[in-house]
């Protein structure tokens, strides 16, 4: 646990997936906060700042924040070990959406 939230992975999946609209982002938060209900959680992409602002604040709540990490040539430009030996660190990973020319994101996994 973290302040009191549990960070595992509680499957959900998006249920909203009209272009810029989608609630992938949301479904990533509700399963690594083991959200019993994705419902529970704003879908960020719908709020007039945008998605970050939006994310920061909800997350600032419970003490947490987002730490977006850009990839180059699909890499990380520096060496990354979050987990310890046999351990996990869950993530969101964002890349082109399968639904168009925006963003999708799902939730990932580095092992240590």
């Amino acid at each position: 646990t973290a302040n009191g939230v549990v960070l595992r992975r509680c499957p959900h999946h998006q249920t909203v997936t009209a272009p810029e609209k989608g609630d992938a982002l949301r479904a990533c938060i509700a399963s690594l906060f083991n959200t019993p209900d994705v419902r529970d959680v704003p879908n960020f992409i719908d709020d007039p700042r945008g998605y970050l602002p939006a994310l920061q604040e909800w997350l600032q709540q419970s003490k947490h924040a987002f730490l977006k990490v850009p990839l180059h040539e699909g890499k990380l430009h520096f060496p990354l070990q979050l987990a310890e030996a046999g351990g996990v660190t869950y993530c969101i990973l964002a890349g082109p959406s399968p639904r168009g020319s925006h963003k999708h994101c799902v939730v990932g996994k580095i092992k240590g």
